[in-house]
């Protein structure tokens, strides 16, 4: 039971990695306050975690009711990641703008939602993930299954913690780097996650395939 929560921390927190998801969050929260980064991130990976518990214990059925293959989800997600980091990108000057931008209608809980809670932290890998490991709870006898199910909750619960408690550093980070640092990271990490986006694509187009045959 001790292995499995260490499988399932380790396979979740591996997935969501929060290091790698810290450049994004700065880039997309660069036009709000100290307080309002601190609120979205917290609503964002609450929000990543309770889909992320939706999608491991009903996904399956959710997705086999409605005949739509996780290969499906994962062009899906690919697409939306594709959209969003042109737009990181393409934009000129996002920081000169943010009135502009929030009169159009992206506000902190609209980004908190998406695209930070899902896809960039509850994305296709870790849904994928959540789903096969809640599955593997079943390969085990009643007495033991409820144990399991216990191991896989606290296991991904400090999985996401330990992500929030990372990407609640997010304004130090900021202030060490300061604005020019903050425009440079948000370039870099738009084509960073281009190639992801077009990677989660050619898997989902990969996995069709392969079904097929």
């Amino acid at each position: 039971m001790i292995a499995f929560f260490a499988t399932v921390f380790a396979s979740i927190f591996i997935l969501l990695t929060p290091l790698a998801a810290l450049p994004v969050f700065i880039a997309f929260l660069e036009s709000f306050s100290k307080k309002e980064k601190k609120k979205i991130i917290k609503k964002s990976v609450l929000i990543a975690l309770l889909l992320f518990y939706a999608f491991s214990i009903y996904g399956k059925l959710f997705f086999d009711f409605l005949g739509v293959k996780m290969h499906s989800f994962k062009i899906a997600g690919g697409i939306l990641l594709l959209a969003i980091s042109l737009g990181m990108l393409l934009e000129k000057n996002k920081a000169e703008k943010p009135e502009k931008k929030k009169s159009k209608g992206i506000t902190g809980e609209s980004i908190a939602i998406t695209p930070l809670a899902i896809p960039v932290l509850t994305g296709p890998g870790t849904i994928t993930a959540g789903i096969m490991l809640f599955g593997k709870v079943f390969e085990y006898s009643v007495n033991e299954m409820y144990g399991f199910i216990i191991a896989f909750i606290a296991g991904s619960f400090l999985a996401y913690l330990a992500t929030y408690l990372i990407l609640s550093r997010a304004p130090l980070v900021t202030k060490a780097i300061g604005p020019f640092g903050e425009k440079v990271i948000a370039k870099v990490m738009g084509l960073v996650l281009l190639s992801i986006s077009v990677q989660f694509i050619l898997n989902g187009v990969q996995a069709f395939i392969t079904s097929l045959g």
